[in-house]
């Protein structure tokens, strides 16, 4: 129903944000992002991305490649990281 979303890296990362009190977390289970999860997020209608990948070298560039694939898709996509 919410058009905002949070994306964190792994389940325990997804569990620990909803134990905090953060709605609609999902998690990617990696530091790549599919085909199918860029689709549901353009069929949802998701107009806001939290972006809470890990604070790592690999976190911090799977983070603007997939900031990159997502504005590619959607201009109008505001992302927050």
């Amino acid at each position: 129903k919410s058009k905002e979303i949070t994306i964190v890296e792994g389940m325990l990362d997804a569990m620990n944000a909803k134990a905090s009190g953060i709605k609609n977390v999902v998690a990617l289970g990696g530091t790549g992002i599919n085909i199918r999860q860029l689709e549901l997020i353009d069929k949802l209608g998701i107009e806001k991305i939290n972006w809470c990948l890990d604070n790592d070298s690999a976190g911090k560039e799977a983070s603007k490649s997939i900031a990159l694939q997502l504005s590619d898709k959607n201009e109008e996509l505001k992302i927050n990281k």
